[in-house]
């Protein structure tokens, strides 16, 4: 709902949705048809819902390679000299 709502209200000019659920295609047309702003769909799944096809503006899947690039490194430090581990495994 806040996708057609921020969409409605011009706050943003194109959104990348990551997700798979047909429950979404509703107000993926809504955003795309009615309001006439783009909309990705983003699988992060191995295929994209067919449901999106022809009411997301594009569908791409969201590739685990993509993901492991965008990494942060195992251990970093922050502004106050604290180090934070990144996780193991993702929960």
């Amino acid at each position: 709902m806040r996708m057609v709502r921020d969409a409605c209200q011009g706050t943003f000019d194109k959104i990348l949705l990551i997700s798979n659920d047909s429950d979404l295609v509703g107000p993926v047309r809504m955003v795309t048809q009615e309001v006439g702003l783009p909309v990705i769909q983003c699988s992060p799944d191995t295929n994209t819902n067919k449901a999106f096809i022809g009411v997301a503006t594009d569908c791409i899947i969201l590739q685990p390679r993509r993901l492991s690039s965008c990494l942060l490194p195992n251990e970093i430090v922050n502004q106050s000299g604290v180090v934070v581990h990144r996780p193991e495994t993702l929960s």
